[in-house]
């Protein structure tokens, strides 16, 4: 986890990670909070507005950023889960930072800017060098202005100089990088007892059982959205080589004839797309065909196409007969796209889960005897080596696992890993897990340390540098962490409009 944050500490995500944590501290405990009503301004910190054009830029890029990175998460579930309060907190943290910075007269100087937009490699050329068209290409992607694209890099820029200066002070020893080392490289072996449930036969569930299953567990049974569409595929190579073909015998089109050739076509279908003209014969002019699909549900869109989640969700949120008003990009291919058919989200019927209930039921009555007599097991086992035969007479396994890791044969489990790392050699730890093995599916577990293992000390030699970096990052994050609580702590934040930040009516 900690090398996640580290190689992602810029990410919207590890942001809000920190920033729930904040959240839970300052707007509902340290310093003041109040909630109004106010025209434009969403909130305001230590009086300083953030503004409802400001908050729902944040709250857009946020959201597609969300949807790319969580396929199979809706926007209604983003809405639901508190994203708008998240994106609140780190518009706020920015704002406390600059705050901040301006109090101790730092600042990022236009000339700090450009350096570091031309040194994006999405805005270079071949050459390395900055191409001013492919910078207002990639900003038109994301739907924002070079002058809202300068002021987020601003931001972070500052953010960045606040961070070297709140934790040049940060240091480590070297027993602190090796015993750092040593937590996070240990080896525990372990012996283990497996009870599958399988092995302990539940007798057919009744009818009105299955019934009261289905009725309490409703959302399990939840069918997705699909889609049907009709579309022209727009593949630049192929239309280019189409052309020359066509033209053959005349001079082969220019990098920038293409372009403009390619934003012909699809001008040209788009046009005929939403004043309803026939696809096809929209498409025919180019050489292209027309294809229709069955209907599809999210996933099935992505992995067809290739879409990015966001654009995959703007099908599914189109209604039968109507044209998709915007270009959809995937991997240098374009797609011209109508709704032909829709099928709302809706339960499955009873009758076409009955025999998946069934299992579901005969799976947890037999997982509820497995721990009955994992339990009772427990207490016959003792915390004595034991013998082969007794070995046998439990079916008891070794393993080899390392902090961070998990079981082998089994589902990650972060509850079971802490609790072997926490416990003392030779007990048994007193928990009965259920756990799902991939070979024998859902059981019951025991398991103990038998012996503790310290890495191999010619891999620290060769691992002490990065160590004591990790460990100086750690130190770090940690010092800039508690700078920002602190920030908060101290600052007046006002909400003005809780139903733009909770997207009551979106």
């Amino acid at each position: 986890m900690l090398d996640y944050i580290r190689s992602n500490a810029q990410s919207f995500g590890i942001k809000l990670a920190f920033g729930i944590i904040i959240l839970v501290f300052v707007f509902w405990g340290v310093g003041s909070f109040t909630d109004h009503n106010s025209g434009n301004t969403v909130a305001t910190v230590n009086g300083e507005a953030i503004l409802m054009q400001q908050f729902e830029q944040a709250y857009q890029n946020a959201e597609d950023a969300a949807l790319r990175n969580s396929p199979g998460i809706t926007r209604e579930d983003l809405k639901n889960g508190g994203l708008g309060l998240q994106v609140l907190q780190e518009l706020a943290s920015d704002m406390l930072l600059g705050q901040e910075a301006a109090s101790h007269g730092i600042a990022v100087s236009p000339r700090e800017l450009r350096q570091a937009v031309v040194q994006i490699k999405a805005f270079q050329d071949a050459q390395e060098r900055f191409d001013p068209e492919a910078y207002k290409i990639f900003l038109a992607a994301r739907r924002t202005s070079p002058a809202q694209y300068e002021q987020s890099l601003s931001v972070s820029l500052l953010r960045d100089k606040l961070y070297a200066m709140i934790t040049s002070p940060a240091w480590t020893t070297p027993d602190e990088v090796k015993n750092h080392y040593n937590f996070l490289r240990q080896t525990r072996q372990v012996e283990y007892i497996f009870l599958p449930a399988k092995k302990f036969a539940a007798a057919e569930p009744a009818e009105a059982e299955m019934r009261a299953y289905y009725d309490e567990h409703r959302e399990d049974f939840i069918l997705p959205p699909k889609v049907a569409v009709e579309y022209v595929l727009v593949e630049p190579e192929s239309l280019l080589k189409a052309t020359d073909e066509k033209n053959s015998g005349t001079q082969p089109e220019t990098q920038k004839d293409g372009t403009d050739r390619l934003h012909e076509v699809l001008d040209s279908l788009m046009e005929d797309n939403i004043l309803n003209k026939n696809l096809n014969e929209s498409a025919a002019r180019f050489g292209l065909p027309a294809r229709k699909t069955a209907l599809l549900t999210q996933p099935e869109i992505e992995k067809t196409f290739g879409l990015a989640p966001d654009k995959a969700a703007v099908l599914l949120a189109g209604s039968p007969g109507s044209p998709v008003d915007t270009v959809l990009e995937s991997q240098e291919r374009y797609f011209i796209a109508r709704v032909l058919e829709t099928a709302p989200r809706t339960s499955a019927p009873f009758d076409d889960v009955k025999e998946a209930i069934a299992a579901r039921l005969k799976t947890e009555k037999g997982l509820e005897a497995a721990r009955e007599q994992a339990a009772s097991q427990l207490n016959k086992l003792g915390d004595a080596s034991l013998t082969e035969t007794r070995k046998e007479e439990f079916r008891i396994r070794t393993a080899s696992l390392q902090r961070m890791g998990n079981l082998e044969d089994f589902e990650p489990d972060a509850a079971l890993v802490e609790a072997i790392f926490s416990s003392a050699p030779q007990q048994w730890i007193s928990t009965v897990f259920a756990v799902d093995s991939k070979t024998e599916g859902a059981g019951a577990l025991l398991c103990r340390t038998i012996a503790v293992r310290d890495p191999d000390p010619q891999e620290w030699q060769s691992l002490q540098g990065l160590m004591e970096n990790i460990t100086a990052r750690d130190r770090a994050d940690g010092l800039f962490q508690t700078f920002v609580l602190n920030l908060f702590a101290r600052a007046k934040v006002e909400i003005l409009n809780r139903d733009i930040i909770e997207r009551k009516g979106f």
